[in-house]
């Protein structure tokens, strides 16, 4: 079963503020994958592997 993130723990994961993380996702170039899950204001969220393969992606991108 896929682990569905909220905007605080990969906010967490990565080290860094819940506002960077809505930065991450509205980016041009390959934006973290939030989806919305219900219609409450806390509800975006990020599976897991989709996390790990943008994670891995950004590690690329910097080599």
């Amino acid at each position: 079963m896929t682990i569905a993130l909220t905007v605080k723990q990969v906010a967490e994961r990565l080290a860094t503020t819940e506002s960077s993380v809505y930065g991450y996702a509205d980016r041009k170039r390959d934006p973290l994958p939030l989806y919305r899950l219900g219609e409450t204001r806390g509800g975006l969220r990020i599976d897991e592997p989709d996390l790990e393969a943008w994670i891995q992606r950004r590690k690329e991108e910097k080599r």
